[in-house]
Order: structure tokens, then C-alpha cells, then sequence
């Protein structure tokens, strides 16, 4: 027997086994490595979510009450309702929007971007009258028209709902034309506030929620003077993480939601079962 080719065989027996032993190997590899694929495919992962201005003292707070309870990460982009309709229009990932305009939402349904059926409206927004430090506070709009001088701040009426509600207060109670060449504008409703808390304005007209929010005395604007402020919010149809969206939605319209958006000047009717949760359970 020729001693090589007898050690030629063992080692081919040996090279045979070591193959398939390696080949099980990487078949269980990768068999383990597409099962850590799909498990971090099914992680809803991070919401982002278009927010109008006024709702940000509602919102950081609820997002973290969020994340806290579902793991699911949240991030906020704030801005004026209408800049965010239209970045919605174009094409933005945003996976929730939540305007101070109802009208807003609309468009971006007929716009094919929003969900039609997530559609809601949970909050209605008011507006306030606020000064800058040192500047008395006026007791009405009457008397802001009184004050000549003195700067007044609204957000941009063209785009954004609280500066549309601002001026049509201001319509309403007759002073519009003593107060136009005195208006300075901020981009949204934040925007507004800042202007007068950086002294740029000696008086605002301003979202309730964010002068609540920095702690600053205010004069209550009647709600009869303005169109309502329809706190409206939309799943969007070109997100990715629309469920996780509907669990943010489902705590905004919780009681411990509610109480929040209460805590910050917003009115809201009693907690209900969200329309969301029914729409899923049909």
C-alpha cells in the first residue's frame, strides 16, 4: 500500500469533515445574523414628529412620558404650522403633524401626505397679551391701541395661525389700522414670545401655551374676537413609523394627556377613547 495515498485519503476525509463543519457554522452564522436583521427591522426605532410652536411645552413633556414608557425614541421639529404643511408637501419624512391650523391639516391630505382617518382635532389654542420686563401689561386690546409707542409682536399671519388670530383680535376690537405701522413680526408663535422677551417688543400677542410655559403675567384676548385654534393633528402617509405615531396620539388623548394640554392654557373636551384605538380594533 503506498503510504500516501492512504494519508491522502485521511486527510481528505479530514478536509471533507472540516468543510462541512464550517459550513454549518457559517449556515447557522448567517441564519443568527438575518434573525438580528428582521428583530431590528420590527424596532418602530425614532418617531419624528412636525410640531406647530405653541405645542412644544405639551409636547417635551409628553415625549418623554412617551419614550419613558414604550422605548420609543421622539424627536420634535417645531415651526409654524403653515412652513410645516409645506415641507410636509414636498416630501418631508415626518411620521405625525400636529398644526394649530385644521386647515393646514387638510391640505396635507389632499396632498396625498396625510392619513385620512387619523385625522384629529385635540385642543383648542388661545391667545394672551404679554409684555416685555419693565413694560406695564395692558388690560385689553383697547388699551394696547393706546400705546402708540410701544411694539407689538404676532407671528407671521401668512403662515402661522397665531399671527392670523392676532391680527383678526385686533380687527375685532376696532384697532387693526392704529396698531399696523407698530407690529413687528416673528416666524412662528415662539418666535413672537422671544421678540419680546429679548425686549426687541415692548407687547405680544401671544400663544397661551408659551406664555404659561415662561412664567410672564398675561391679559386673556376674548375668544370671540379670533377663529378658533384648532389643535389638529395627522398621521402622515410617508413616514415609517405610522403605529408608533398613533401611541404618541393615543397619550396626548389620554387624561394624563388632557391634563397637560389643560396645565398649559390649551381647552380640550373630556378624555375619550382615542379614534385611533377604534379605527385599529374594526
Amino acid at each position: 500500500m503506498n503510504p500516501l495515498r492512504g494519508s491522502g485519503r485521511r486527510r481528505s476525509g479530514r478536509d471533507s469533515l472540516f468543510a462541512a463543519l464550517l459550513g454549518l457554522a457559517m449556515c447557522a452564522s448567517s441564519s443568527c445574523a438575518s434573525s438580528s436583521d428582521r428583530a431590528a427591522a420590527d424596532r418602530p426605532g425614532e418617531i419624528v414628529v412636525a410640531a406647530a410652536s405653541d405645542l412644544r411645552p405639551v409636547f417635551d413633556q409628553l415625549g418623554e412620558t412617551f419614550t419613558k414608557n414604550t422605548g420609543i425614541s421622539i424627536r420634535f421639529s417645531y415651526g409654524s404650522s403653515g412652513q410645516l404643511r409645506e415641507q410636509l408637501l414636498q416630501g418631508a419624512p415626518f411620521d405625525l403633524f400636529a398644526s394649530a391650523s385644521e386647515s393646514d391639516v387638510d391640505e396635507v391630505i389632499a396632498g396625498g401626505q396625510g392619513i385620512p382617518q387619523t385625522k384629529l382635532v385635540v385642543a383648542e389654542g388661545r391667545i394672551v397679551i404679554v409684555a416685555a420686563d419693565g413694560v406695564e401689561l395692558p388690560t385689553g386690546l383697547a388699551a394696547v391701541a393706546s400705546r402708540t409707542s410701544d411694539r407689538i409682536a404676532v407671528a407671521q399671519p401668512d403662515h402661522a395661525p397665531y399671527g392670523r388670530a392676532a391680527v383678526q383680535a385686533l380687527n375685532s376690537a376696532g384697532v387693526v389700522e392704529e396698531t399696523a405701522t407698530n407690529i413687528v413680526y416673528g416666524e412662528n408663535a415662539a418666535d413672537a414670545l422671544r421678540l419680546v422677551e429679548s425686549g426687541n417688543a415692548d407687547l405680544g400677542l401671544v400663544a397661551k401655551s408659551l406664555a404659561v410655559k415662561s412664567g410672564r403675567s398675561f391679559t386673556e384676548v376674548p375668544e370671540s374676537s379670533y377663529e378658533t385654534i384648532r389643535q389638529t393633528l395627522v398621521v402622515t402617509s410617508g413616514g415609517t413609523k405610522g403605529k408608533a405615531a398613533e401611541q404618541f396620539v393615543d397619550l396626548l388623548r389620554s387624561a394624563a394627556g388632557s391634563k397637560v394640554l389643560q396645565r398649559y392654557g390649551f381647552v380640550v373636551s373630556a378624555p375619550t377613547t382615542s379614534s385611533l384605538i377604534r379605527r385599529q380594533s374594526s
